[in-house]
């Protein structure tokens, strides 16, 4: 994803999720990463274990925000609960903790793309 202000234009910063490498302990993790296509230095919040994050969306602050400045809203598998939680990161400052995390009390397959089903899925 990127800013949708940006779109069919130059845009810097795109967001995805995928895995970065965690410094507590070896090997990698589920991540969120903003990256930086002029740079192509690239940032990542880490989730912990059992924590699958999906599709990041970001939101800007307000219509003249700047191409990062605003929030990226990410819907989370919670392993084990069979719970689904909507995050709230700072763009800006990805590697932060959330501003926000909403528990649903129901699993949501974390995406945004209309992924619909009775039946509970496990991630």
């Amino acid at each position: 994803q990127h800013d949708w202000r940006r779109t069919a234009q130059n845009y810097r910063y795109s967001y995805c999720s995928g895995y970065g490498s965690r410094s507590e302990a070896p090997g990698v993790a589920a991540a969120i990463i903003k990256v930086d296509n002029e740079t192509g230095t690239h940032r990542a919040h880490i989730f912990a274990k059992g924590e699958g994050p999906g599709e990041p969306i970001f939101v800007p602050r307000h219509d003249d925000a700047a191409e990062d400045d605003g929030w990226i809203l990410c819907l989370v598998a919670l392993s084990g609960q069979q719970r689904t939680a909507l995050y709230v990161l700072d763009a800006r400052d990805l590697e932060a903790d959330p501003i926000a995390v909403a528990h649903l009390p129901h699993y949501a397959f974390p995406g945004f793309h209309g992924s619909f089903t009775r039946r509970v899925a496990r991630p």
